[in-house]
């Protein structure tokens, strides 16, 4: 019977998947423990809140600047995004936010 990892891990594995696969460049752990040390010391961006418990923020790897999906109860990032996904998913939430309260 196969084991079941800790939800972290499962997060952090998903993380250098969509790295690798939006960015098409490998994604080292170092890269990985610099982003997220630059975020917990503030020298990130903060972008915007997602959640209570899901924030992001712009940090730059390889040069490239990257927005990177933070789980704030785990401390990791859950993946990575490029800035338009990012600006794209915050208007989705603010239209469904006015529809909402249109009701």
């Amino acid at each position: 019977m196969r084991r079941k990892g800790s939800k972290s891990k499962s997060q952090r594995k998903h993380a250098f998947r969509r790295f690798t696969s939006r960015f098409d460049d490998e994604l080292k752990r170092e890269d990985y423990e610099n982003a997220i040390n630059s975020i917990k010391t503030g020298k990130a961006e903060f972008f915007d809140r997602q959640s209570n418990r899901v924030t992001r923020w712009k940090v730059e790897i390889h040069g490239i600047p990257i927005i990177a999906v933070y789980d704030t109860s785990r401390g990791t990032i859950v993946t990575f995004i490029t800035e338009d996904m990012a600006e794209t998913s915050a208007v989705v939430r603010e239209a469904i936010k006015s529809y909402r309260s249109l009701k």
